[in-house]
C-alpha cells in the first residue's frame, strides 16, 4: 500500500481506488496490488457507495498479516490442503472481486450463517459434474488386435451406467473384422474425475469481471477401471468356437464439451474354452486398443 500511494503522490494523485488485491501463494510469493490514480478536488463531495455494494459481507477473514476483511464466503474447503473462496468487493461493472486463499494463510475466519453458506456451497457443487449418471459411449475403432494373429480391425461399443461418480455397470461388444469374432461382456468398475474451471477472458481480466467461482466447473479428465466376464465367438472354423472371456480394462477420457470427448482404452482378456466343437486354450489372450468418441446424456 505504501509503494502505491508513493507512486500515485509521484504523478499527481492524491488518492486510490483498490481494484484487487492478491495474497502471495506457494507458486508466487509476491504481493500484487491494482489501483486507479485518483486526484480528488476538496470541492467535490465524495460519492457515497450504495450500501447494496456489500449488504451481504458479514463474514470475515483474518490473515497472518493481521488484515481484517469483511466479506461473503462463497465456499469452504475442508479438506486436508483446505482453502476459502470469498468475495471481498464489487468493481464498477458490478462484477464480484473475489479471492481463492489457502487455510494455512489464515489466522481466523468467521461465516455469519452457516446455512446460507452451505448452500452457496451446493449451488458450485451442482456444476461439477452432470446430473444424470448414464453414460453412451460410441467407440469406432482402429486397431492392432492380437486375436490370434490375423490381423484385421477392431470394432467396438460401451454402454455404461454410473452411480455417484465412482462405481460402474457397463455392456460391451467388440466385433473383429478378421476372422469376425465377436466378444460381448458385461462390466463393473470404478471411475474418477479431474475438474476444470473456464477461465476468465484477457478483456475479462483487464476489466476485472467475470468472477471465476461463478462459472460452471467441468469434468474434463474421466478415468475408469472395469472388470467384466464376457462370451467370446471365435469364427476362424467351420465350426465357431465358444469361449468365456474375463479381464480387465483401463480407460481415459478427454471432454471437449459437456457431452463429447475423446477417449482411449486398452482391454485385455483370456479365453476360456466352452464349445463342444473345439477347443480354445487358456492361454489364447486377446490384447486390445481402442479409440474413439463418447458422449455422455
Amino acid at each position: 500500500m505504501e509503494i502505491a500511494k508513493k507512486e500515485a503522490r509521484a504523478v499527481g494523485g492524491n488518492g486510490l481506488e483498490i481494484q484487487s488485491f492478491i495474497y502471495p501463494t506457494k507458486e508466487l510469493s509476491i504481493q500484487r496490488l491494482t489501483a486507479a490514480i485518483l486526484n480528488i478536488n476538496d470541492s467535490i463531495a465524495p460519492i457515497e457507495r450504495s450500501p447494496f455494494d456489500k449488504t451481504d459481507f458479514n463474514d470475515l477473514i483474518v490473515t497472518k498479516e493481521n488484515d481484517t476483511i469483511p466479506c461473503k464466503i462463497i465456499y469452504d474447503q475442508n479438506k486436508r490442503n483446505g482453502f476459502i473462496i470469498l468475495v471481498y468487493d464489487y468493481n464498477n461493472f458490478g462484477y464480484v472481486k473475489s479471492l481463492r486463499i489457502d487455510k494455512n494463510d489464515l489466522l481466523s475466519y468467521h461465516v455469519e450463517d452457516p446455512e446460507a453458506l452451505a448452500e452457496r456451497q451446493k449451488r458450485i457443487n451442482r456444476g461439477v459434474i452432470h446430473k444424470k449418471v448414464f453414460t453412451v459411449q460410441m467407440v469406432a475403432d482402429c486397431g492392432l488386435p492380437s486375436n490370434g494373429g490375423d490381423g484385421g480391425y477392431l470394432l467396438g461399443g460401451k454402454i455404461r451406467f454410473q452411480s455417484n461418480y465412482k462405481f460402474t455397470l457397463g455392456v460391451n461388444y467388440d466385433y473383429f473384422t478378421i476372422p469376425g469374432n465377436h466378444f460381448i461382456a458385461g462390466s463393473v468398475g470404478l471411475s474418477g474425475v479431474s475438474l476444470s474451471r473456464p477461465q476468465r477472458t484477457r478483456l475479462e481480466q483487464i476489466l476485472d469481471c467475470g468472477c471465476d467461482e461463478e462459472r460452471e466447473i467441468m469434468a474434463k479428465n474421466r478415468y475408469f477401471v472395469d472388470f467384466f466376464v464376457g462370451y467370446y465367438i471365435d469364427n476362424r472354423y467351420t465350426y465357431p468356437k465358444k469361449g468365456l472371456g474375463i479381464g480387465i480394462a483401463l480407460a481415459y477420457d478427454r471432454m471437449i464439451t459437456d457431452h463429447f470427448g475423446i477417449g482411449i482404452d486398452l482391454s485385455v482378456y483370456p479365453i476360456i474354452n466352452m464349445s463342444k466343437f473345439g477347443y480354445l486354450s487358456a492361454d489364447y489372450t486377446t490384447l486390445n486398443l481402442k479409440t474413439g468418441i463418447r458422449y455422455y446424456f
